[in-house]
C-alpha cells in the first residue's frame, strides 16, 4: 500500500500575546491511495490506485523562539478540518483474465471500488519549524509536523480471486500522516 500527498495553500496569522500566534488557513491536498496485489503462487499480481483532492482548513497555535537575530525556532499545535466535495463511491476498477505458469492457467477476476466516508473530518497536529528572515518582507519556513485523524475518511476495498485463492481487503486512511512543508511569508504590518 503506498499513500503520497500534496498540498499547498496560503494561512494567514495574528499575534496573541507577545511571541504567542495563532493562524488559520485554506489548503488543497492531493491524497492518492494505491493497492498492490502479487500471487505468491503464480508470482502474478496487479495494482491499483485512486486519487482525490480534498481541503484543509488549518488552525494552529505558534510559539516564536528567537535563536538570532536571523533564525527562530517555531514550535506548533492545533487542528484540521477537512472536507472534500465527494461523498460516497468515487473510484472504481474490475478486471477479469488468466494467469499463466509453467504448468497451469488460473483464471482469476477482481474489483476495487473506493469510498469517500465521513464529511468533515478532523485531525490534531503538531510539530515544529524554522524560520529564517531573509529580509525585512520575506520570511522563509521550513516545518515538520505529525497530523493524527481518529476516523476513517478515505476507504478502498480490493476482492480478489482465482481458482486457488480469494482475497479481500480494506484499506482506511484517517488523515494520520507525517509532513515536511516549505514556505514563504511576507509580513503584513498594519
Amino acid at each position: 500500500i503506498y499513500n503520497s500527498d500534496a498540498l499547498y495553500g496560503m494561512n494567514l496569522g495574528a499575534r496573541i500575546y507577545k511571541k504567542l500566534f495563532a493562524e488559520v488557513g485554506f489548503d488543497a491536498r492531493k491524497y492518492t491511495n494505491k493497492y498492490m496485489y502479487r500471487n505468491d503462487s503464480t508470482g502474478f499480481g496487479s495494482a491499483f490506485s485512486s486519487g482525490i483532492n480534498h481541503y484543509s482548513i488549518p488552525i494552529q497555535i505558534k510559539y516564536f523562539y528567537n535563536l538570532t537575530d536571523r533564525f527562530s525556532f517555531v514550535p506548533f499545535i492545533g487542528m484540521n478540518v477537512l472536507f472534500s466535495t465527494e461523498n460516497g463511491l468515487y473510484d472504481h476498477f474490475s478486471s477479469s483474465g488468466y494467469e499463466s505458469t509453467n504448468s497451469e492457467v488460473i483464471n482469476y477476476s477482481e474489483y476495487s471500488t473506493a469510498f469517500r466516508e465521513n464529511n468533515p473530518f478532523f485531525t490534531v497536529t503538531g510539530g515544529g519549524g524554522i524560520e529564517y528572515f531573509a529580509s525585512k518582507n520575506i520570511i522563509l519556513t521550513l516545518n515538520a509536523a505529525y497530523e493524527r485523524g481518529f476516523s476513517d475518511f478515505n476507504r478502498l476495498e480490493v476482492y480478489y480471486q482465482s481458482d486457488r485463492v480469494t482475497e479481500t481487503g480494506n484499506i482506511f486512511y484517517k488523515g494520520t500522516n507525517y509532513n515536511i512543508l516549505f514556505g514563504i511569508k511576507v509580513p503584513l504590518d498594519f
